[in-house]
């Protein structure tokens, strides 16, 4: 990982379903990872500017904030959003192909209108190209990182499948899935 400083981890977005669950423990399993002194779980109802304060304010930065919605984060994601903060970017998007995304990296605290932008959950239809578009109307540099596809809809289920990288406890459980 970036030779900088230690990044803290924060993980946004719940769910009640079988799915949402196991994605969250596997966030949360990166996020141990990537930050093992550091790794932090938004409260229910707390938005992610409120979270972002309150990381920043008891570690700062750089501070990852992952949303729970891919087969697997890998520490290669958290690497490379770290990489683009230690070249100067201000902000890194970590985008999924349905617009929304799956990481955020933060060299600093940011003005709240540029971070309400990625508030609402689920992120998706261009949260990526709003939230970019807010950012460089206030002189951000952004860093993005490549786009994964989250496991959101029953056609992500399908496209999981047939993607060899998808690991196979996550194909065991979208076949559960699918069959109950």
């Amino acid at each position: 990982m970036s030779g900088g400083p230690a990044p803290a981890v924060l993980l946004l977005g719940a769910g009640e379903s079988r799915l949402e669950a196991w994605l969250r423990g596997s966030a949360e399993a990166w996020g141990r990872q990537v930050a093992p002194e550091a790794s932090f779980a938004a409260a229910p109802g707390e938005g992610l500017v409120g979270a972002v304060q309150r990381v920043l304010s008891a570690h700062g930065p750089p501070l990852l904030v992952g949303w729970p919605v891919l087969a697997r984060l890998r520490p290669a994601h958290a690497a490379a959003a770290l990489d683009d903060l230690a070249a100067g970017c201000d902000l890194v998007l970590g985008p999924t192909t349905d617009g929304g995304l799956y990481l955020l990296g933060l060299a600093r605290a940011l003005p709240p209108e540029v971070l309400g932008q990625f508030e609402a959950w689920p992120l998706v239809d261009d949260a990526v190209g709003t939230g970019a578009r807010v950012a460089l109307s206030h002189g951000l540099e952004i860093g993005l990182l490549r786009a994964e596809r989250p496991l959101r809809t029953p056609a992500d289920w399908r496209a999981a499948r047939v993607d060899p990288t998808t690991p196979g406890d996550v194909l065991e459980l979208l076949d559960e899935l699918e069959a109950a």
